[in-house]
């Protein structure tokens, strides 16, 4: 199998792994008074990337925020446990709003096209840090230009992402 055959092979595998990870963390049991800190907590987090009225500094705090992140899924070994804790820690926070506030149950993941775009950015830089740690492992060299063309791929999910997002924001 070459190497896109492989790459292919672990965005089957990276997405169907943080798929069932974030419903595994939104099945978890979460009282509401944990509920309530987390969800208070996340909305004071995502308030603090925006700029009223300014849609250039809003994206570029989203942007910087996301990036980072997903960049940091593409690192063998480490990468793909930080998507995992991510989709994880996703699905409880999901849980936490629908408990606080009645809205979004699971289905808003699939309804939603910004985090559809996140997931996927998340699930094809997972990919590529699972492929990267195989190569490790093997002691083979990967090819630097398909991982930048991975990452390009990435990059464009995310600035679509932000761009929704921020417009979403601040309309």
């Amino acid at each position: 199998m070459g190497e896109w055959g492989l790459r292919a092979l672990f965005l089957a595998v990276a997405a169907l792994t943080l798929v069932s990870l974030i419903a595994l963390g939104y099945f978890q049991e979460i009282n509401p008074s944990e509920a309530k800190q987390l969800y208070e907590s996340t909305e004071r987090y995502f308030e603090s990337l925006l700029v009223p009225g300014d849609f250039e500094a809003t994206a570029t705090n989203v942007l910087v925020d996301f990036a980072l992140l997903v960049l940091s899924c593409n690192i063998p070994i480490i990468g793909p446990v930080v998507a995992g804790a991510t989709s994880y820690y996703a699905g409880y926070t999901l849980k936490a709003q629908h408990v606080v506030t009645g809205r979004g149950d699971l289905t808003v993941i699939a309804t939603d096209v910004v985090n559809l775009l996140q997931i996927m950015a998340i699930t094809v830089a997972c990919a590529e840090g699972l492929f990267l740690t195989y190569k490790v492992v093997r002691r083979e060299k990967a090819e630097v230009l398909g991982t930048l063309a991975v990452i390009t791929v990435e990059l464009g999910l995310i600035v679509l992402s932000v761009v929704i997002e921020a417009l979403q924001a601040l309309a």
